[in-house]
């Protein structure tokens, strides 16, 4: 059964409303980057983008208020498609447009035409530029990127700089951070996730490793660090010390700590949000976080408690 029927029908443990559906109308991405949960086979749509096949989804994300995050892969024609048909639903129905997008710096500007309907314009770059090229597997992929942060500013946006940290990118972070205070732009972070399709060299296989990483990112410049396997935060306990509080955080499902140094760490465990986060596929299916053939509805006893304190604001 399609997951918006289960939702809807209260089949979901009764859990609130999903916040955020991330589409992904386009099925190909111009990269093939290390640390990624898709498939890099190329894939042919049966058929041509239609209105029955996304607007399902996207009449539930209106009419129950959530936000789409229109993740890519790469703005294609179809992609852009897809955000003109998302654009004009909500004026149909008279709905607020709450769009977002992940771009890797090639194709951002393909949308250019809708700019002023888009929350936050998301541009990813992992790190130092070779080492970002190389989790990217593409050559001069960095300077793509940043060049599209920069004239995304320049045209008065406020786009958001989206890193994984991975033992590939860890090379030279320091030196990344540099360039992204004296550029201006917000950083948010992530640890790569083991999530069975992502390839060794871009996940952190050992203990140590992760303490170091996670040492990284509560250092330096602010940020804001994301926290979804619940292997790190007993090695982030070990880095910050049993000072760390939790509270629950206001508009996202998961706990928060705020640190002096500016950096903000959100922890929200891959099974919760499953129950809060869907994902609609290029033909219009919506499954769970973070595939249909992984995804389950089981949560373990660590994740269901992080869940069972957020819901009832802290202990």
């Amino acid at each position: 059964m399609n997951l918006i029927h289960q939702w809807s029908l209260g089949q979901l443990l009764n859990e609130p409303r999903p916040y955020r559906l991330i589409a992904t109308p386009e099925p190909n991405c111009n990269l093939a980057c290390e640390h990624c949960y898709f498939s890099h086979k190329h894939v042919s749509p049966t058929i041509q983008p239609l209105v029955f096949q996304w607007g399902e989804a996207l009449s539930f994300a209106l009419n129950n208020d959530i936000e789409v995050l229109c993740a890519g892969r790469v703005m294609s024609k179809r992609a852009v498609d897809f955000v003109w048909y998302y654009i004009a639903a909500a004026k149909v129905h008279q709905k607020e447009v709450r769009l977002s997008v992940v771009d890797n710096g090639y194709t951002v500007f393909n949308l250019e035409p809708h700019f002023d309907h888009i929350n936050t314009f998301n541009i990813s770059i992992d790190g130092a530029d070779k080492a970002h090229d190389k989790q990217r597997r593409m050559e001069g992929s960095a300077r793509v990127a940043w060049k599209a942060i920069r004239k995304l500013k320049r045209k008065g946006y406020d786009p958001l700089l989206s890193s994984c940290l991975s033992p590939i990118t860890m090379s030279g972070w320091n030196e990344f951070e540099k360039e992204v205070e004296q550029t201006d732009v917000r950083l948010s972070v992530s640890l790569t996730l083991d999530v069975g399709s992502t390839r060794s060299p871009s996940i952190f296989s050992k203990q140590d490793e992760r303490e170091r990483a996670l040492e990284l990112l509560v250092t330096g410049i602010p940020k804001l660090v994301q926290i979804y396997d619940t292997r790190d935060i007993e090695p982030l306990h070990k880095v910050l010390g049993d000072s760390v509080i939790w509270e629950k955080s206001e508009n996202l499902p998961g706990m928060t700590t705020a640190l002096d140094n500016g950096v903000v760490i959100v922890y929200r465990p891959l099974s919760v949000l499953r129950l809060v986060e869907f994902l609609m596929d290029h033909e219009g299916t919506v499954f769970c976080h973070l595939n249909p053939e992984t995804s389950t509805l089981e949560l373990n006893k660590k994740e269901l408690l992080a869940w069972s304190i957020w819901k009832h604001g802290g202990i």
